[in-house]
């Protein structure tokens, strides 16, 4: 391999895995541009996340048009379904060597058939963000029963396919699931 292959292939394997790693933080970050609150008698809304900013006015307007519609859709959704369909086409191929390497901190230790089961937890992890950032004035207990319908479901999967290739990895994470 040439050395500028193998600097393109470190770049691009680094900056996929950063981006995996702070997924749950980018995805928070981008829906705290949108929920605000009224505060006071007179109608005027704040930003939930940055009182001092308020809302519906050009600034906000633009933070959540042009930031925070594009980051959402891009990174927080196009992203891991883009990631999702490519590995889906070439499903045929993941224990190649070329995937294992490019792709495989997603899908190594999972039986081959369940390779989409990081994009389930993705989608965990997205669902509970979108719950707790958007729903913010709702009651705690409602917050707390859709994190604990999402724990169970993605809990239920795993264990009733055993999707990890070995059995400590599937009681792993079926404890790790019960202690949240």
């Amino acid at each position: 391999m040439l050395h500028s292959q193998i600097i393109t292939r470190n770049v691009y394997l680094s900056t996929m895995i950063l981006i995996y790693i702070a997924y749950p933080l980018l995805l928070m970050k981008t829906l705290s541009i949108f929920p605000c609150f009224e505060l006071g008698d007179n109608g005027d809304f704040f930003l939930y996340e940055e009182m001092d900013t308020e809302c519906y006015t050009s600034i906000h307007n633009f933070l959540m048009w042009v930031v925070g519609t594009p980051s959402l859709i891009l990174w927080c959704i196009g992203l891991p379904t883009c990631l999702f369909i490519r590995l889906s086409m070439n499903r045929k191929k993941l224990s190649s060597e070329m995937y294992m390497e490019y792709y495989g901190f997603i899908y190594d230790g999972l039986k081959p058939k369940f390779f989409f089961f990081e994009f389930i937890l993705l989608l965990k992890k997205l669902l509970l963000v979108f719950s707790f950032k958007l729903m913010h004035s709702y009651f705690l207990m409602y917050k707390t029963l859709v994190a604990l319908f999402l724990n169970i479901f993605q809990t239920e999967f795993q264990k009733s396919w055993n999707v990890y290739s070995e059995d400590h990895l599937n009681d792993i994470h079926t404890l790790s699931n019960y202690s949240i």
